[in-house]
């Protein structure tokens, strides 16, 4: 069994989250998709973040029509602040050694896995996926590789996809299996932008799922001008 684990704040979820997701799926060949709302992201202040619950049923209704993607609340039901490296403990364990993990990042979270508890363990315990965000640089993150990882870059052996013009994902370096750096769809949507909108009363159409919207309206989620900062 193939799958990848997808952690973020999902502050909402939006379409770049499942367009990214849908991408990744098809490119590595997964069998699921597991989107795993944080509880307490350890970077992030809680005062600008939706209750967990609400998140986590955001994303439900967000993926609940592709057979391929699944909402997890395994960090919200452990509680307190999330780790990745548990995370993926509690998959390896729960599925042994039969399966294979990706952990599934985008570059912004990548240039700061140093700052992540035990990321030398996350790195050799699953096969890391990192994503392209709009006006970001994979291909100076692989040359810093030295510097984001500091002593931990040895033995890792990363591949870089690129895109082309026609949208077919093609290596441009491809040294092995373990980290991989994978250009996708620029989708100019942020969490913040949607968070804004909604304070702000304007519409959500074709930013999140039609349900997603509807969920923030009925619940009057990130009303509060305090809910809106940061992504």
């Amino acid at each position: 069994m193939r799958f990848a684990l997808y952690g973020g704040t999902f502050n909402p979820v939006h379409y770049g989250h499942l367009t990214i997701a849908e991408e990744i799926r098809q490119r590595f060949s997964l069998d699921l998709v597991y989107f795993i709302p944080s509880a307490l992201p350890p970077h992030k202040s809680s005062e600008q973040i939706a209750s967990p619950l609400d998140r986590f049923l955001m994303v439900t209704l967000a993926t609940v029509s592709n057979p391929s993607f699944l909402a997890s609340s395994v960090e919200i039901d452990r509680g307190g602040k999330s780790y990745s490296i548990e995370t993926v403990q509690h998959f390896k364990q729960q599925f042994g050694q039969r399966a294979q993990i990706y952990f599934l990042m985008g570059l912004d979270a990548f240039l700061e896995i140093s700052t992540w508890k035990d990321f030398a363990a996350l790195l050799s315990s699953c096969k890391l996926i990192v994503t392209s965000r709009p006006g970001t640089d994979l291909e100076a993150a692989v040359r810093n590789l030295p510097t984001i990882l500091r002593d931990h870059h040895q033995g890792l052996c990363f591949s870089l996809w690129k895109m082309g013009s026609s949208g077919e994902i093609t290596p441009v370096v491809d040294q092995g299996e373990n980290l991989f750096f994978v250009e996708v769809t620029a989708i100019d949507i942020s969490s913040t932008m949607i968070r804004s909108r909604a304070f702000r009363g304007q519409s959500l159409r074709y930013l999140t799922p039609r349900a997603v919207e509807e969920y923030i309206k009925k619940h009057s989620l990130y009303n509060e001008k305090d809910k809106i900062i940061g992504e």
